[in-house]
């Protein structure tokens, strides 16, 4: 099973403040680092540092308003395709306002 989809089942299961979500993050960040896409990377960080900080995930960008899908289930489905031109972009909508959130 693709660590996203763990991601995802976890969230689903446990919530957001899950433990295992939060290590399932930090893993799917070091495949990133090791596939060398420092956007995938920087963002998978952002989010987790934000739901550690936060308690939860309220980042919401405009294209993800009228989804069916909450926005860190948006996010991760993003995640499963970063190098498609439209979900880059997508993603780095999320690192903008993650980084405007947290710092």
């Amino acid at each position: 099973m693709e660590l996203l989809d763990k991601i995802l089942k976890e969230y689903k299961a446990n919530g957001i403040e899950s433990e295992q979500l939060i290590k399932l993050l930090a893993q799917k960040r070091e495949e990133f680092l090791a596939q060398e896409d420092p956007l995938a990377t920087k963002v998978t960080r952002l989010c987790k540092e934000y739901i550690i900080e936060n308690g939860e995930f309220d980042v919401q960008i405009e294209e993800n308003e009228e989804s069916d899908v909450d926005s860190f289930e948006y996010l991760m489905n993003l995640l499963l395709d970063p190098q498609n031109k439209y979900n880059r972009e997508e993603i780095a909508e999320y690192r903008t306002i993650l980084k405007r959130k947290l710092y």
